[in-house]
């Protein structure tokens, strides 16, 4: 049997054209818990501070004026969250309502600052929701935040689901088509994301919650019957419906799991990495290379995921749909090299499940139950690690995310930014095992992933 999951199915999840309507609504649900208690409405540093003004407006017009406005510092940073929670503790008058408004960077920092919030004011309920304002990724509904360090490193961290969600339609139609594409890209990694959800609870003997992958599978199927033929479908109201019903299939699925499982797998891996990777280019480069939106990113991972796989088929669904909205399905698309994703998924290995890699390698018994609850594996692992990197280049090449002669040294500014980046896994794999399999077997490990994963090129010692 499976463990019991604390789910929060949202009280509202409501796409409207009436904002004013809207706010009565949520007046009307949550005005009796709240009370004469502060709103506190959040929002980011850009765009979204107009739609907070007017959503503020008639918060104060249709329920209270013991409001408040807050802008988050370069959301989704972890250092503009505490720095807001330490602003709150210290005037000691906590919100009983937190609305955000804007898309997944503000959410993300919201759900970690309620978390905060709840953690320290146990006694008092404190209701949560946003007004979105893009729909560019999954997370909205889940209960988990992609969050940044202060190097600008993303890092996930279990945060909370929101109790309710409201969105303009006509505002979500007018938003960058960057973003709502990205949402498409998000929704249709889950394909890849399922298949290893299920490898990963074959292999670990976890329980796999049926309704959570078939709620993440109506997500997907929910685009690829969407007859996504050209742009336009983004400028229609048909998709905006699409991908909201999607990202809350999504949502409720993570919570069910009480992870990301059924909705990130070996794509996104190699999805982190790359940003991660870009990040830390820029920072050498003197010059910027642009960070895609996540969903973008994913695209060509999930491409050649499916192929490692064997479902090349829907990688060619995904691909056709990724074309007609101009998604980018190469390498080159994003600006990169073909050893730069290869890399940034071979990095993926062992990432996820540390203690399967450290038995795979003899230095550690197989996981027990109480182990691999927080633990997976990916399509990744199931493939010889020595022979890793060429499987992933052959899926590259076969699904044409790169060709024969992407495949080389890479120039000065990206070597040092893989080197870094390699560096970084290698600390961030080594701390981790060391307080599960001790200091030797971790260095034993880490050894073995970098002699053999890494065999090709030198990234760890020049």
């Amino acid at each position: 049997m499976g463990k019991s999951k604390e789910v929060t199915f949202p009280d509202i999840a409501l796409l409207g054209d009436n904002p004013a309507e809207m706010v009565r609504l949520l007046k009307a649900r949550f005005g009796e818990v709240v009370g004469d208690g502060p709103i506190l409405v959040v929002t980011g540093p850009k765009a979204t501070q107009a739609f907070a003004d007017a959503y503020a407006r008639l918060i104060r017009q249709e329920w209270s004026e013991n409001l408040a406005i807050t802008i988050l510092k370069d959301p989704p940073s972890l250092s503009g969250v505490v720095e807001l929670e330490q602003a709150i503790v210290k005037e000691d008058l906590p919100p009983r309502l937190v609305i955000y408004v804007g898309s997944q960077t503000v959410a993300d920092s919201a759900k970690a600052l309620v978390r905060r919030l709840r953690d320290r004011y146990k006694d008092q309920t404190i209701i949560f929701g946003g007004v979105i304002t893009g729909l560019s990724g999954d997370g909205i509904f889940s209960s988990t935040a992609s969050l940044r360090d202060d190097d600008g490193i993303p890092m996930s961290e279990n945060t909370v689901a929101p109790n309710f969600i409201l969105g303009d339609k006509p505002t979500l139609l007018r938003s960058p088509f960057e973003m709502k594409s990205s949402g498409i890209g998000d929704i249709l990694s889950k394909i890849s994301s399922l298949w290893d959800y299920q490898y990963s609870c074959s292999v670990l003997n976890k329980y796999h919650d049926n309704f959570a992958a078939d709620l993440a599978h109506a997500a997907f199927e929910s685009l690829l019957r969407a007859k996504v033929t050209n742009k336009l479908f983004l400028h229609k109201l048909d998709s905006i419906e699409t991908l909201f019903r999607a990202t809350q299939l999504c949502g409720l699925s993570m919570q069910l799991t009480g992870s990301s499982e059924t909705a990130s797998g070996s794509e996104h891996v190699g999805e982190k990495w790359l940003q991660e990777f870009i990040i830390r280019l820029n920072k050498r480069n003197g010059i910027r290379l642009d960070t895609p939106k996540h969903g973008a990113a994913l695209t060509p991972m999930t491409i050649i995921t499916l192929y490692l796989q064997g479902q090349s088929e829907k990688a060619e669904e995904v691909k056709e749909i990724a074309r007609n909205v101009g998604l980018p399905c190469t390498a080159r698309e994003l600006g990169v090299s073909g050893t730069v994703l290869q890399m940034c998924l071979a990095l993926g290995f062992g990432f996820r499940c540390p203690r399967y890699v450290t038995y795979l390698l003899g230095e550690g018994p197989f996981p027990d139950s109480k182990d691999v609850l927080q633990e997976r594996v990916t399509v990744l692992e199931q493939v010889e690690f020595k022979v890793l990197l060429d499987a992933i280049r052959q899926s590259m090449i076969d699904s044409e995310v790169s060709s024969k002669d992407e495949f080389g040294e890479l120039d000065a500014a990206p070597f040092n930014a893989m080197q870094a980046l390699c560096r970084a896994v290698m600390v961030k794999l080594e701390k981790e095992l060391e307080e599960k399999v001790g200091k030797v077997a971790a260095a034993r490990v880490c050894r073995e992933f970098a002699n053999v994963i890494l065999r090709d090129y030198y990234w760890i010692n020049e």
